[in-house]
């Protein structure tokens, strides 16, 4: 994202970003395939042809739970249900899902701390993004729901 500020790709305003605008229609652009081709290689990361739905949603969702998770254990937040309410009513997560934290006891929160600590094996965590709350840690370990006060 940085990148593409600092390129001038601020979307349909002067009409290039993620894609390239003609009129308020986006289109592919092929440069930023290349902007994309040049911070991976810069970056050290491999591109992919394939991923799979689930790791999609799993590397998306995970830590938007386990952030959760950070928010309850520092009292910013008193309920998992009030998170679900904010992301649901605030940022259209999908009311039929229930909200973040009715997902993660939905999926088991040990599930989500194994994925957690595959994802930082697999990809790293040099900025601690895969990094398990305490709060979610404990609760997986014990078989605890996340909704369990």
């Amino acid at each position: 994202m940085r990148e593409l500020f600092e390129l001038g790709r601020f979307g349909q305003k002067n009409g290039v970003g993620y894609y390239r605008y003609e009129g308020r229609t986006p289109v592919p652009d092929p440069e930023l395939t290349a902007i994309c081709e040049h911070l991976a290689a810069k970056h050290g990361i491999a591109r992919r042809s394939e991923i799979e739905d689930s790791e999609i949603v799993e590397r998306l969702l995970y830590p938007l739970i386990n952030e959760g998770a950070a928010v309850l254990a520092e009292g910013i937040a008193y309920r998992p249900g009030d998170i679900d309410v904010i992301w649901v009513a605030g940022y259209g997560f999908p009311d039929h899902r229930g909200g973040p934290m009715f997902m993660a006891d939905d999926i088991g929160l040990s599930v989500i701390v194994e994925r957690l600590l595959y994802y930082a094996e697999t990809r790293g965590d040099a900025y601690r993004y895969w990094s398990i709350s305490p709060l979610l840690a404990d609760r997986a370990a014990s078989g605890r729901r996340i909704s369990e006060s």
